[in-house]
């Protein structure tokens, strides 16, 4: 390597060198200066373009989040509409709910009053129904009574054919007695005639009993006749009577049929008062239901009420949430601007005392958004209460309807029965009523067969009247015959030796005329027990006719009964038919209230979906916010950076 030589100047040259090197050095120096002073200040503008540029892109992330921020305000805007959409749409519901409630309150009213008649007339049938039962029991009573009273009838009867032979049997020897005595008179009259002058009174004894013979022999032939035409009487009656007691087994056996019906249907109707007492029972579970449904109506509305208005806070404070986007959407934009200015102007100082301004008031309208954002978590976040109580309040009233449905199908159902029932029973009434129409014309009808028995008894009383006062006369004629014998007695005795045949013919006509009286003795005694017997069919037969028109008059009262009995149950059909409207008014009331309901719960579902998409959305915007925090406090910085 060649060596580098020193080469030193001349010493008169120094000065002038060292001249100029000072004004080179201060050349240089100046250049220098110039160079590090262009260096700083490319730097600078270096390092604020940097910044500028930082703060531009910052300010156009925060363009960015603000747009992202108004897309998810424009979300909870959006919950917030359905929310009030669907609070709307419960209000809506509710208020077709208190028409429903008001049907079935009003419907229950109508049943409990129809029900409360239902027990007055049902209390009303029960009297009639007793009415009957204790009439037709009277009736079969009686009847068992005139049963027993024909059959006593029909034994006197029997006695009277077995009287009325022995005194046909009396009368018979009677006759024959008479005509023994009529005998004997011709044996007088014979031996009257032998004995000539001595035997003309005893001719006329012999003529007077021969006259009184034959008028008793008559006598006696008319009291056969009597009896004869008696035991037709007698025949006749007893053949009715048989005919009235079988008629009145009928009469009996019916009369059982409509007691034990009229005795089946008390019963039914005090389960019929018991099934109306528990249909009020369950109208009055309507009334509790109703007031409690209606309570939890009320809180529904309330609870809605409260969700619209925290809907309507939260939609306030998107719409303010809103402007203050708008505002920092400029503020974003003039730090842009301002940005740019920064980079082009000459006017540092200004565009930075700007900027620092822009910067402090976009803080502030940050700070502002962020305080928004917790407005709307806190009333989010009372919505999420609130929807928790509405979600119970809701099954509560979906319970109460069910229990609704339940009670009102019960009640449905019993009040048909009963419907059902009475309707049965109106027809039963009805036939019944029939029987006892044919109840009362039978007994008019044994009222003129027993008109006719009591007409014959009275014929029959009146034949053995004539029989008795015949039997006084055959008995006055029988003294009169033995009076004639005691006259024939004296005659023979007149007569002497012509009077001895006198004597025994006035012997047998005198033992004759005892006879003869003794049997119309025993005749006369038949007679008093014949009298006995037809006193007794004859009062029997009275009473009988008597009761008979009293059952008539009883079952015609019975009749009377049983049409206001029917009347009475047709009226209580017409308040069972009022009650079957009334239900099936309250049956479309719950239905039409249970739509309401699933309408309701579907509106709050699609709310419950609403705030818990805006809770979501809450989320992210409150990360939003965050995020643009985060900005803002970078481009404070950046903005902190430009003033150094």
């Amino acid at each position: 390597m060649e060596e580098k030589k020193l080469i030193i100047p001349d010493s008169h040259k120094i000065p002038e060198i060292k001249k100029i090197n000072d004004e080179e050095l201060k050349k240089k120096r100046e250049e220098a200066r110039k160079k590090a002073i262009e260096r700083v200040r490319k730097q600078k503008k270096l390092k604020r373009q940097v910044i500028v540029e930082s703060l531009t892109s910052s300010s156009e992330e925060l363009l960015a989040a603000v747009e992202e921020l108004s897309s998810s305000v424009e979300e909870l805007s959006k919950s917030m509409m359905q929310i009030t959409s669907g609070t709307e749409q419960i209000s809506n519901s509710i208020h077709e709910i208190r028409a429903a409630i008001y049907q079935i309150n009003k419907n229950s009213e109508g049943i409990r009053k129809s029900a409360n008649e239902i027990l007055y007339e049902s209390d009303k049938s029960q009297v009639q129904i007793l009415q009957t039962i204790n009439s037709v029991e009277g009736l079969i009573s009686s009847i068992k009574r005139t049963i027993e009273f024909n059959k006593e009838t029909n034994n006197n009867i029997i006695g009277l054919k077995e009287k009325s032979e022995k005194i046909i049997e009396i009368i018979n020897s009677v006759v024959l007695i008479a005509d023994q005595t009529n005998l004997l008179s011709l044996n007088a009259a014979i031996e009257a005639a032998r004995a000539e002058e001595y035997g003309v009174g005893f001719a006329v004894v012999a003529e007077e009993v021969r006259n009184l013979a034959e008028v008793s022999e008559v006598h006696a032939k008319n009291i056969s006749t009597y009896v004869i035409e008696l035991k037709k009487n007698m025949d006749f009656i007893m053949k009715s009577v048989e005919d009235l007691n079988h008629f009145f087994e009928i009469q009996g056996n019916l009369g059982k049929e409509i007691s034990e019906y009229f005795n089946t249907l008390k019963s039914k109707f005090e389960e019929i008062k018991n099934n109306i007492q528990d249909e009020i029972k369950i109208i009055n579970s309507f009334t509790d239901l109703s007031e409690k449904y209606l309570i939890s109506a009320e809180n529904v509305v309330s609870l809605s009420e409260q969700i619209s208005k925290e809907s309507e806070e939260i939609s306030i404070s998107l719409q303010e949430e809103e402007r203050i986007f708008m505002d920092i959407s400029h503020a974003a934009q003039n730090l842009v601007d301002i940005s740019e200015r920064i980079l082009n102007s000459t006017e540092d100082k200004k565009s930075l005392e700007l900027l620092s301004t822009s910067v402090d008031e976009l803080f502030e309208i940050i700070e502002e958004t962020y305080n928004g954002s917790e407005n709307i978590k806190q009333h989010l976040s009372q919505l999420e209460k609130i929807s928790s109580v509405f979600s119970e309040e809701m099954d509560n009233m979906n319970n109460l309807v069910n229990n609704f449905v339940e009670f009102s199908h019960k009640l449905q159902s019993m009040n048909k029965k009963d419907e059902e029932f009475l309707k049965e029973t109106v027809e039963k009434v009805v036939k019944n009523q029939k029987k006892v129409n044919t109840l009362v014309e039978n007994i008019n009808i044994t009222n003129t067969k027993f008109s006719k028995v009591y007409k014959n008894i009275k014929r029959i009383s009146s034949n053995f009247r004539q029989i008795d006062k015949t039997i006084l006369k055959m008995e006055k004629m029988s003294l009169q015959i033995n009076m004639l014998a005691v006259n024939g007695f004296i005659e023979a005795a007149r007569a002497g030796e012509y009077g001895k045949g006198f004597n025994v013919v006035s012997n047998d006509i005198r033992n004759l005329s005892i006879n003869s009286e003794e049997n119309l003795e025993t005749i006369k005694d038949v007679l008093d027990e014949i009298n006995e017997h037809l006193n007794k069919s004859e009062e029997n037969t009275y009473e009988n006719q008597k009761r008979a028109y009293s059952e008539s008059l009883e079952a015609t009262s019975t009749v009377f009964t049983l049409k206001e009995m029917e009347r009475s149950l047709n009226e209580l059909l017409e308040k069972y038919n009022i009650i079957s409207h009334s239900i099936s008014e309250i049956v479309i009331a719950i239905e039409q209230s249970r739509r309401a309901v699933e309408q309701a719960q579907s509106a709050v579902e699609e709310s419950f979906a609403s705030i818990e998409e805006a809770s979501k959305a809450s989320i992210e915007h409150e990360k939003g916010i965050n995020e643009m925090l985060k900005v803002v406090k970078e481009i404070m910085d950046q903005s902190d950076d430009l003033q150094f």
